[in-house]
């Protein structure tokens, strides 16, 4: 005879069936002996606590992993075995935010429930709840994502959510068909299915790969792509299961009726986790299609692969702390005919978020405009990174007064946050050493080329006009109508006794709040903002050391993005390039300047 074990909660009678349904366990998380025993647990977990009737479940903070294509090296996954054949349904209640209680803060930063097939590990579907990314064209979202993978290869699909990230998510197999369905705590429908692709809404189910119908592991997922000021945790209230005759037994509010026959079939054994080789994981987004069509739905469609988006801009955040920058093998970029003078292309009315780019397809590259084509001898995206070689050395191949160096930007308007993390050298690894060899951003009226502002990293030349010495260091400029003042920071080679590529990797800020601008840094192996003035003597602003830059002058609707400078080579260096390597480029809103040093987040 089976044990029937029933508890109350609240909301919901959860009959615990030990030893049924074919060998899976439901668990209402009070008894962590039970829950190691029964839970084969593997991915980047730093704890996953039991405790009062909630499993706690955080990452660690020192690994970035997903459950996306085939890089699920570090994924966590908590699972039991099901065997081929069986009809199931598993549910969970969770809600997931930040560590201190807030959203979530980092792209992809999410929990939910997976099942996934033993004999090939590539092929899996989930559903989660969290802060979904943004990239190539698709906006961030705090909702959940249902995905399809088979083969390493990935469709899915967004649906928004209110706050808080709370509520109930199910996977269900019937026969050959699977459904990923959510009833959250701000849905007002009852229980639907969220699509995994762009073939309608709310369709039940979807036909599972062979691979998902033979013997499967099932249970509880968490994603941790980007890095975050603070980390990413869930709480789970339970998992049930329950056997289901069809595909209207997956939309049942109460589990409990659907159990199944007593057996005294045991419970399986946790089936060991094959391995596979590890996959290097981006840096920020994953390789994922490139663009979802405008819509009045709350759901954002996304498969493999659509067309991308079009640029511009409105309000709101990405964010994360980088990695390592790679190496590339780069795919040319096409750059345009040899004006000069900087093209005004009408703007569009999308989300500021998915201006954003990760540079994980150069065929997003299409959505950047290459403002001085003849300022630089190639522009490459590869393996994740968009890397510039300036043309010069040249003095007219600099951000100076009525000269320009290369830009490629996008058209935003309002108030705005842009980051990116660059790495700037000579050669292949040598420290820049030339006068104004640098890359950064840049923010430039669309109306007059001789208005903008910027901010960068390198190696920065000698000033009569301003007093300043050559130094490594980060600069920061103001420039209207053809007359720049600017200031640099104290030599980075001063400040980090590290080897030459660490000390010119930085990220870089330019964010706009009305006619006030403020560029700031945070040098590799930092976790502060410095505002980066242009202009040397200010007394603190509202604590923090720099003043806003004020420029009523600036036009509504900028050109922003990234920059390069190459102007001349210091004597022994004449044949040496200078290589600008940005490893993301992200946009957000602001509604104060105070928010321009904290976490990029959406708001």
């Amino acid at each position: 005879m089976a044990t029937i074990m029933i508890y109350f909660l609240p909301s919901i009678l959860l009959i615990q069936l030990l030893g049924n349904c074919k060998g899976y366990l439901s668990d209402e998380f009070d008894d962590q002996a039970l829950f190691d025993s029964s839970w084969v647990q593997e991915g980047a977990i730093d704890y996953a606590l039991v405790s009062g009737g909630v499993l706690t479940l955080s990452p660690r903070e020192d690994r970035t992993f997903g459950w996306y294509g085939g890089s699920t090296n570090n994924a966590i996954f908590i699972s039991q075995t099901l065997e081929a054949g069986t009809n199931f349904v598993i549910e969970t209640s969770l809600s997931v935010s930040s560590s201190t209680g807030g959203s979530p803060e980092g792209n992809w930063h999410s929990a939910g429930l997976l099942i996934r097939s033993i004999s090939n590990i590539d092929t899996y579907a989930h559903i989660n709840l969290g802060r979904q990314g943004s990239a190539f064209g698709l906006p961030m979202m705090l909702g959940t994502q249902a995905m399809s993978t088979v083969n390493s290869q990935s469709s899915f699909r967004y649906e928004e959510s209110s706050l808080p990230l709370s509520g109930r998510l199910r996977i269900c197999r019937v026969g050959s068909e699977i459904s990923l369905l959510r009833l959250l705590d701000s849905d007002t429908s009852g229980w639907h299915a969220v699509e995994y692709d762009a073939n309608g809404v709310g369709v039940p189910s979807f036909d599972a790969s062979t691979d998902l119908l033979s013997d499967v592991q099932v249970g509880m997922m968490m994603s941790r792509w980007e890095n975050s000021i603070n980390n990413v945790q869930a709480d789970f209230q339970y998992v049930q299961f329950a056997e289901p005759n069809n595909l209207s037994d997956c939309l049942i509010d109460d589990l409990s009726s659907l159990s199944g026959p007593a057996t005294d079939e045991p419970m399986s054994p946790p089936t060991p986790i094959p391995t596979q080789p590890p996959t290097p994981m981006p840096t920020d987004s994953p390789t994922q299609p490139t663009s979802a069509p405008p819509t009045s739905s709350p759901t954002t469609a996304l498969s493999s692969p659509p067309t991308p988006l079009p640029t511009e801009v409105s309000t709101a955040i990405p964010t994360a702390i980088p990695t390592a920058i790679p190496t590339e093998g780069p795919t040319a970029i096409p750059t345009g005919g040899p004006t000069i003078s900087p093209a005004t292309p009408a703007p569009n009315s999308v989300p500021i978020e998915s201006l954003s780019d990760e540079f994980f397809s150069a065929t997003t590259f299409d959505l950047w405009q290459d403002l001085y084509p003849t300022q630089h001898n190639s522009a490459t995206v590869s393996d994740g990174i968009f890397t510039i070689v300036p043309s010069g050395p040249t003095n007219g191949n600099v951000w100076y007064d009525n000269s320009h160096g290369s830009g490629f930007t996008k058209l935003v308007t309002g108030n705005f946050l842009v980051e990116t993390l660059v790495n700037v050298r000579v050669g292949n690894d040598g420290e820049p050493n030339g006068d104004w060899n640098v890359g950064g951003l840049v923010a430039q009226s669309v109306n007059e080329a001789n208005n903008w502002i910027v901010v960068n990293i390198g190696f920065q030349g000698a000033s009569g006009r301003m007093g300043l010495l050559r130094t490594l260091g980060v600069e920061s400029k103001t420039t209207s109508d053809g007359f720049s003042l600017f200031n640099y920071s104290p030599d980075l080679r001063d400040n980090l006794p590290q080897s030459a590529n660490a000390v010119v990797t930085a990220r870089l800020r330019i964010c706009r709040v009305g006619s006030e601008f403020l560029m700031l840094y945070m040098l590799e192996g930092s976790s502060s903002w410095v505002i980066q003035n242009p202009l040397p003597a200010h007394e603190p602003w509202n604590g923090v050391d720099g003043m806003p830059t004020f420029r009523p002058d600036m036009p509504e609707t900028l050109n922003v993005g990234v920059m390069t400078n190459h102007m001349r080579n210091l004597p022994g260096n004449d044949d040496q390039p200078t290589i600008s390597r940005f490893d993301y480029v992200r946009y957000g809103s602001v509604l104060s300047l105070q928010e321009c040093t904290g976490a990029m987040s959406f708001m």
